[in-house]
């Protein structure tokens, strides 16, 4: 899988990466994280890593990260999330079950703080 280096590190991350919108906003049920488990197996078997959340996706984020509690490989795994403010940071962090998110960006930046 093609990567791109991660400016001011030594690290590359595949320029694909698994978009969590709808596809992971469900319920939660052992026989729905099993199906999302099997797609975040499927990406790490192709070679990709990245996997792109925002806490406007709903329970998105909790569902990644019951699939991680559920076995896959954290290490192996890079998480970016999104917010609209800075408030909702530690907040996302903390609700996501996960450790921190590997990139943290802002939705529309230029909407203020």
């Amino acid at each position: 899988m093609l990567t791109r280096p991660i400016p001011g590190t030594d690290e590359s991350i595949p320029v694909v990466g698994l978009g969590t919108w709808e596809v992971f906003d469900v319920a939660g049920s052992s026989e729905e994280i099993a199906t999302r488990k099997e797609i975040v197996e499927q990406l790490l078997a192709s070679g990709g890593s990245v996997i792109d959340s925002s806490p406007m996706y709903r329970r998105s984020e909790m569902i990644v990260g019951d699939i991680i509690k559920a076995g896959s490989v954290r290490d192996d795994l890079f998480l970016a999330t999104k917010v609209w403010d800075r408030r909702q940071i530690s907040r996302r962090i903390a609700d996501a079950k996960v450790n921190r998110p590997d990139e943290r960006r802002r939705h529309r930046p230029d909407a203020g703080a």
